[in-house]
């Protein structure tokens, strides 16, 4: 996968925040996401697999 330019925009974010004294915004924003994302994974929110059911015999 090509993640340069990805690599680049990251960069070019982080210096801005930097130079415009919010770098400490930028990581409270950094660490809100993440939390979201451990939050959104974890086990009790996934679904319940139902691959080898048993189909249902009509008679």
């Amino acid at each position: 996968m090509n993640f340069d330019k990805l690599i680049e925009w990251a960069v070019i974010v982080v210096l801005a925040y930097a130079m415009t004294g919010h770098l400490g915004t930028l990581q409270r924003w950094i660490w809100r996401e993440q939390a979201k994302v451990l939050y959104a994974s974890r086990a009790s929110a996934w679904p319940t697999p139902r691959l080898w059911t048993e189909p249902k015999i009509r008679r």
